[in-house]
Order: structure tokens, then sequence, then C-alpha cells
């Protein structure tokens, strides 16, 4: 009972999972409590992310997101600045 309205099972019910009032996205379902998507990753934010995607800050993004397009190594692959050579 939660605030005078009654809510079914918490542990598969994905418009009470894990808790009354606790509704899992369209994309996700209740497993155990918990809103899980198809792949079993959590929610990002209110949407379940692409397989490959990452959840930054509750936005899916590419799985590299985040990181500069040479990811610090000046484009050569060493993991250091550009020589120019």
């Amino acid at each position: 009972r939660d605030g005078g309205t009654f809510c079914t099972v918490t542990g598969t019910d994905d418009a009470n999972c894990g808790a009354c009032g606790t509704i899992c996205p369209s994309a996700a379902t209740c497993v155990s409590g918990e809103c899980l998507c198809q792949d079993g990753s959590p929610p990002c934010g209110a949407v379940c992310c692409a397989t490959g995607a990452t959840c930054v800050n509750g936005s899916c993004g590419a799985a590299d997101a985040g990181q500069p397009a040479d990811a610090g190594d000046g484009g050569n692959g060493d993991g250091g600045p550009s020589t120019g050579t």
C-alpha cells in the first residue's frame, strides 16, 4: 500500500517496478524489481540505448562518446602528443 492506493507485486510489474509508482520505460521490462532493457542493461533515462551505444548523462551515445577524435595522441596512435614525425 502506498499513499492509500494499492500496487501489484513490485518485482515484475512494469508500472510498479521495485516500488509502487516506479514505471519502467516502454522498451524496458521489470525483472526482480529492476527495469531492464532487452540486452539486460538498465535504461538510459527514459529509453534503452541501441546495442553498442553507451549512456552518458542520461542520453545514448556512441560507444566512444566523450573521447576526443585523436584520444589525446595527436592522431598517431601512440597515446602521446603528436611529435610531427
